[in-house]
């Protein structure tokens, strides 16, 4: 299937440099950091994190005018994980905040041309004690 060729779309997986410590997500196949001196592996990130700095987007582009109003943050991933932006999901406006605990979850992102084919993707969702 034409998903499996995507597995860093659909899970936390990126590169990160050995040299520098710092991880990619999408993946990278030079450190800009190192340049040829750092050594990329891929590597699963954790699945959680913490929104460093959000936006609620009120006038969506086109395709996505459904949604709206919804909220995109900048995630920081736990264990030297990259930044990721993401919409984040189940989360009530009084809750969502710089500092919230995020983890991914799988969900749909948009419906595609005529056919309305499905593109599903990581999305983040407050860390709460029931889906610890």
């Amino acid at each position: 299937m034409l998903w499996r060729r995507f597995r860093n779309k659909y899970h936390l997986i990126g590169t990160y440099c050995e040299k520098c410590k710092t991880g990619f997500y999408p993946p990278r196949e030079v450190c800009p950091e190192c340049r040829r001196g750092g050594k990329i592996v891929e590597k699963q990130f954790s699945n959680y994190g913490e929104i460093v700095t959000y936006t609620v987007v009120s006038a969506p582009p086109a395709g996505f005018e459904k949604g709206a109003p919804y909220a995109l943050a900048i995630v920081k991933m736990d264990d030297n994980g990259p930044n990721v932006v993401g919409q984040v999901v189940d989360c009530d406006d009084e809750k969502l905040g710089m500092g919230l605990r995020v983890e991914t979850t799988f969900r749909k992102i948009y419906e595609d041309g005529k056919e309305g084919i499905v593109q599903y993707g990581l999305k983040f969702m407050p860390i709460t004690h029931e889906n610890l």
